[in-house]
């Protein structure tokens, strides 16, 4: 008995959901266009939706189907936001759902990368200008001193942290693709 129910609960990979997402965006925009040229018609014209039993009921069945549409894109939305929940990434020692990965990778990666960037840059640039033109300061002893730029974090880490942030979006713009056309999605 589960098998049957199995067999009829339709199932799309997310890759296809994502296509019947677009498709069915399109659909709506295209019919509500339709009915929004036909909100008010002159009535000593021709119906030219008689044949399908005038405007009226021609209409009401559009609108009837774009209700439909956004049913169903709510629906396929609703099963893809729950595989990304629960269906999880490893990259490297860090694993993450596919929720918590696309939220990192739209909201944090960028951010993160271009601080640990910063870090290195400024701190290696205040270096290499303290080595070409040193400083000078008077000591307590009123003797001219060369003032030492000492880096306050271990600025060569930072860029390291910047190229593993690089390499971790290239490997999960990957494993993304891999994980939508493999998993799953129920469709209510």
């Amino acid at each position: 008995m589960e098998t049957q129910a199995q067999e009829q609960t339709p199932q799309l990979t997310i890759t296809e959901a994502l296509a019947e997402v677009s498709l069915v965006q399109k659909k709506i925009v295209k019919k509500r266009t339709t009915v929004n040229g036909t909100l008010t018609v002159y009535e000593h014209q021709d119906d030219p939706y008689q044949k399908d039993g005038g405007i009226e009921k021609a209409i009401a069945a559009e609108v009837q189907s774009i209700n439909d549409l956004e049913k169903r894109l709510l629906n396929i939305r609703t099963g893809i936001a729950k595989a990304n929940m629960e269906t999880k990434i490893t990259i490297g020692k860090t694993t993450r759902t596919i929720f918590d990965w696309l939220t990192w990778r739209r909201e944090v990666a960028e951010k993160h990368k271009e601080f640990s960037q910063g870090i290195y840059s400024q701190t290696k640039r205040a270096i290499d200008q303290n080595a070409q033109r040193p400083a000078v300061f008077k000591d307590t002893n009123d003797e001219q001193q060369l003032a030492k730029v000492k880096a306050v974090l271990p600025y060569t880490d930072y860029l390291k942290d910047a190229e593993d942030v690089e390499d971790t979006l290239e490997k999960l713009d990957g494993l993304l693709s891999l994980k939508n056309a493999t998993t799953t999605i129920t469709l209510n």
